[in-house]
Parts: structure tokens; sequence; C-alpha cells
């Protein structure tokens, strides 16, 4: 049965890169296997699903998405019952998808805005991954004036206006559906604004953030193993390239449980940290290299999946 969900996955791929409506059925499956809980992870295994997911099935879109629904959404919610809300949590079902809309431009931040006629949110949020096949958005925001995030919105997939979410059509993680949403005095109801604000609101997302961004990076060196097992046969050194990655691997993979312990903790302090970096990058690069050069040989389903080798130089330019 796990395997099974590995092998689905891989030999899928192209068809959900080019079908953003199989999402769904895709996640409804990882998630009956491996409900997206990282305590629950973290006590039973070395590596996180996600991490496994890129490893053995190469698609490092889902492992995202994995990372995306159990290091934020569910934090999020969590800290959301803390504060005496449960409506995120009670929106949260394990093989529906939640984004959490945070990323936009300083030129056109989202605005809550109050008034005698209600509650209404305006401005863009730039990149929301599986927005477009979401079942409800986390949005934060801020008031009129303000220079930093303060509240947070929940909404329903469902009731946003037609054309409010827009494909980015960005170049890796194709699976996954990556979205920008536009509201224009888009009215919320006030049940739908989370107790969750102000200080303790950018605490949240900066501590689940980087935790986000540990596991990610966990899953990108599970993903150039499978790369570089994909392209063993045209790599000079394939076997001490697999061996270096095997130990950034364990290595990120503690780095990442000491941070989720500290963030689980009574004092819910993180510190970021990541093993080397710089030469994960210089072997995913490598790789990169390596199947451009033999392009000839490979196959349409690895060209897509290679382009993830290229993805932190893509989010540098987003």
């Amino acid at each position: 049965m796990v395997n099974d969900i590995f092998i689905q996955l891989e030999v899928t791929f192209s068809q959900r890169c080019a079908e953003p409506s199989l999402l769904r059925p895709a996640w409804n499956g990882l998630s009956q296997i491996y409900p997206p809980d990282l305590a629950r992870f973290r006590a039973h295994s070395p590596y996180m699903p996600s991490t496994l997911v890129a490893m053995r099935s190469g698609d490092l879109g889902m492992a995202v998405l994995w990372i995306v629904q159990s290091a934020l959404i569910r934090s999020i919610a969590r800290e959301c019952s803390r504060a005496g809300s449960d409506t995120l949590h009670n929106a949260i079902r394990h093989n529906e998808i939640g984004s959490l809309a945070h990323s936009e431009k300083p030129g056109n931040p989202v605005i809550l805005r109050k008034s005698p006629d209600g509650i209404n949110l305006s401005g863009e949020k730039s990149y929301i991954t599986g927005g477009l096949q979401t079942h409800f958005i986390v949005i934060t925001a801020r008031e009129p004036g303000g220079e930093k995030i303060s509240k947070l919105a929940f909404v329903p997939a469902s009731t946003l206006p037609a054309h409010a979410l827009e494909d980015l059509r960005f170049p890796a993680l194709k699976t996954t559906g990556h979205a920008r949403l536009t509201m224009r005095d888009m009215p919320i109801p006030a049940h739908h604004i989370l107790p969750l604000e102000d200080s303790r609101l950018r605490r949240t997302i900066s501590i689940w953030g980087l935790i986000e961004r540990a596991y990610i990076m966990e899953a990108f060196t599970g993903f150039c193993i499978y790369c570089a097992r994909k392209l063993s046969s045209m790599l000079p050194h394939s076997t001490s390239i697999e061996e270096k990655l095997l130990a950034l691997l364990n290595e990120q993979s503690s780095l990442a449980g000491g941070m989720l312990d500290s963030a689980m903790s009574d004092t819910g302090r993180v510190e970021m940290k990541s093993a080397d970096i710089a030469a994960l990058f210089a072997i995913a690069e490598d790789l990169r290299t390596t199947a451009t050069h033999n392009d000839a040989h490979i196959t349409p389903d690895d060209r897509l999946r290679f382009a993830d080798l290229g993805l932190f130089s893509m989010m540098k330019i987003r």
C-alpha cells in the first residue's frame, strides 16, 4: 500500500503536471496513508513523508504541498484554537487542501477594512502553494496604514469571486498548481476573522515558516537523490554523489527535527539551521547540467522533473 502510492505518484507525474484538477485525488491518496502531521512522523520515522515522496517518486511539488499542510496550515489552526477559535481547526480535513496566502509585493499589500457595511479585503497575494485546487485559504492582512500584518482571515475557496485566483504558471513544482490571489473590496463574514493577531500572528508565521523551510530543504535533498539515481549512468562518480547526498540528507533531517522540537516546546524559540546548502546547491546544479547535456537521452517525464533542480534560483526571481 505504501509503495503503491509512490509508484502511482511517479507514473502519473506528467499527467498531473498537465491537468491541475488531478491534484485533489492525488493528495487524497497520499494523505490517506500519510496524514499531514509533523509530530506523528517526527516520532516514528527518520524522514518526513514529504522527503519520501520526493526521494521515491520524484514529485517535489507534492512533497512541498505535504509540508505546507503539516507545518503551516495545521500549526496556524492550533494557534487559532489556543487563541479561542476552532473555525480553522473545524474546517480541516486531512484529505482537503488548505493554502496560506502570505507572500505579497510592497506596492499592493492586502488591507482589511471595517465599515458599518461589514469587513472587506483588498490587495494581492502573489504566490499561493496549491492555490488553484485549494479548498480554503488562510489570508494574512494588515489594517489601513499598518506596516506589518496584524489580521488573519479564513476564506472557503468556494466563496471567492470568479477569477480571483490566477494560475501563476510557475516553471517548477508543476504538480502543485500555484496561484495569485487578487481581491477588491471582497466581503468577509466577521466570524471568519480569526483571533490570531498582531505580534502573536507574526511570531506564528515566522516560527512555522522556518520549520517549513527546513523540511523543504530535507525534501529537496531527497529529490536530488532521486535525480542522481535517474542520471547514474551519465554521472562519472554517481556513487560518491549519492553518498554525499545521503550524508546531507541525514544531517538536514537531524537539524530540522531539532528545530521542530524547539517549535513545539514551551519556549517556542527556533533558530534556522541547515546542512551545507552550498554543497547541496552545487550538486543540484551538476545534476541539472548533466541532464541538459544528455537531453536526447532524457524521457519527457524526467525532463519535467529535472526542472525542479533549479527551484531555488527560480524562487529568487519570482
